[in-house]
């Protein structure tokens, strides 16, 4: 389970990375101010923890024994 959501996780972390420079810039990164990167990272981390969250709870909930509940 933690490989999943980690192999899922950062899937989602550098996917959003990448598209939110790529909708701003467009293929010339020249062109980025460090605004642009401060904001897809901040982005791509908020991504990660919504939606990687219930995977970790699923994966917490069966080390502690209480299965799938």
């Amino acid at each position: 389970m933690t490989a999943l959501r980690e192999i899922y996780g950062s899937a989602l972390f550098f996917g959003s990375y990448e598209t939110i420079i790529r909708a701003y810039t467009g293929d010339d990164r020249s062109k980025a101010n460090s605004w642009i990167f401060l904001q897809a990272g901040g982005v791509a981390g908020l991504t990660y923890n919504l939606l990687t969250y219930p995977v970790d709870m699923i994966k917490s909930n069966i080390q502690a024994g209480y299965g799938w509940k």
